[in-house]
């Protein structure tokens, strides 16, 4: 088997039916690739679909019992012997070409560990989406060459180079993948962003989806500074002093996405208050996550 794709799934049957059909269309030999899905513990059906397209062949079927996606796609790559690993979610669309496009653009070089292609909004109509899409400047940092970052949704490792780095850190929640990012590239691996490939991703189209996302991701970034040993007080990007900084001129999120662009009026004014949306949020998230480790202690 030359690729294993693996989709951790909780609760989403009718997004990740949509998903399991698209791979099902891809244009690649069946025979070279396998689809595990990992099922964190859903209860809306999404067992019994596994276990029926399981039974049929599509797919290969896990349930892993801890908590959080991390924990789910580990058992995934843990229950390959594919040469490559590729990532998606079960809320993604990738088009035919997709696998076939990430395999054509890996560098069999020795020193590249993953290549990743365009992530597109599945509800673009819907300016939430329009906003959550912008951020996604700040994943690909780069075309047809190295990257710093590719987000889970749209990615094919090297299994070899995935484990050599320690796969994911189950303790993290919301921004895993950033942190396995910055675990290749200290490794000083490479990773290659491709013009081609493309999935479509489910965006939130409220409010307090972008919280709630925002949060985790604030939870997330507390943690790697924890296992990092980052420094907190004023000189962190989470102190209070930031925060306020941060609401009051704000800069970077979306940035890249309307410069030079002519947008509607009412979308550069839901970006500037969606994207305090999502600063609060994501301070809120870290310091929910610092005083939760402190207690522990």
């Amino acid at each position: 088997m030359e690729v294993s794709i693996v989709i951790p799934t909780l609760n989403r049957l009718e997004d990740l039916k949509k998903c399991i059909g698209a791979l099902e269309r891809q244009d690649l030999p069946k025979t070279k690739f396998e689809i595990i899905v990992v099922d964190n513990g859903s209860a809306d059906g999404t067992k019994e679909f596994l276990i029926a397209k399981a039974d049929a062949g599509v797919l290969r079927f896990l349930e892993q019992g801890k908590p959080g996606a991390s924990a789910a796609r580990n058992l995934g790559v843990r229950s390959s012997d594919a040469r490559f690993i590729a990532f998606t979610d079960d809320d993604c669309i990738a088009e035919p070409g997709w696998l076939r496009t990430l395999l054509a653009g890996f560098r069999d070089d020795g020193r590249c560990a993953g290549v990743g292609g365009p992530i597109l909004s599945q509800n673009p109509e819907n300016v939430i989406s329009r906003f959550w899409n912008s951020r996604r400047v700040w994943d690909n940092m780069g075309r047809e060459g190295r990257t710093v970052h590719i987000p889970t949704m749209n990615v094919l490792y090297l299994r070899s180079a995935l484990l050599d780095v320690g796969i994911f850190n189950e303790e993290i929640v919301g921004v895993e993948d950033i942190h396995l990012s910055q675990k290749i590239i200290r490794k000083r691996y490479d990773l290659r962003y491709l013009e081609g490939g493309t999935v479509r991703h489910r965006d939130p189209t409220d409010v307090r989806s972008i919280y709630h996302k925002c949060w985790l991701s604030g939870r997330g970034s507390a943690t790697i500074a924890r296992i990092y040993g980052l420094k907190q007080g004023r000189n962190s990007p989470f102190s209070r002093l930031n925060l306020i900084r941060s609401l009051v001129i704000r800069k970077g999120i979306g940035d890249k996405y309307v410069k030079d662009r002519k947008i509607p009026i009412y979308d550069a004014i839901a970006y500037e208050l969606l994207c305090r949306v999502a600063i609060l949020a994501t301070h809120d998230g870290y310091a929910y996550e610092m005083k939760k480790a402190k207690k522990s202690q």
